[in-house]
């Protein structure tokens, strides 16, 4: 699986998240592969707002925010995957605590 990277230089935070993916036949869902992989994230201005308007609607702290942003996004990503290939299926999940770091000038 290819990784591309993209360096946002307006990015004021970077989130790093380890995800677990699980691929399995659909015809019986016998795991095909295992995958985890690691990923540092950017958190552009818009994702801030995001984060904070849906903290504020559903009473989340952000970081819980952020959580089900990223989570929605990886079901999205699973979906259209899943959509594609009639013989498999992938569920992605978030492992471990996400952690944060500031953007460095």
């Amino acid at each position: 699986m290819k990784t591309r990277v993209h360096r946002h230089k307006e990015a004021p935070y970077w989130v790093c998240i380890t995800l677990a993916l699980t691929y399995r036949q659909r015809s019986n869902n016998a795991v095909m592969a295992f995958d985890t992989q690691t990923l540092d994230v950017p958190i552009l201005e818009q994702h801030l707002r995001e984060m904070q308007e849906l903290a504020q609607e559903l009473h989340l702290s952000d970081e819980q925010a952020l959580a089900r942003m990223i989570t929605a996004h990886l079901n999205d990503k699973a979906d259209a995957f899943n959509t594609a290939h009639p013989d498999c299926t992938v569920e992605i999940t978030l492992r471990d605590v996400l952690t944060y770091r500031k953007s460095h000038p």
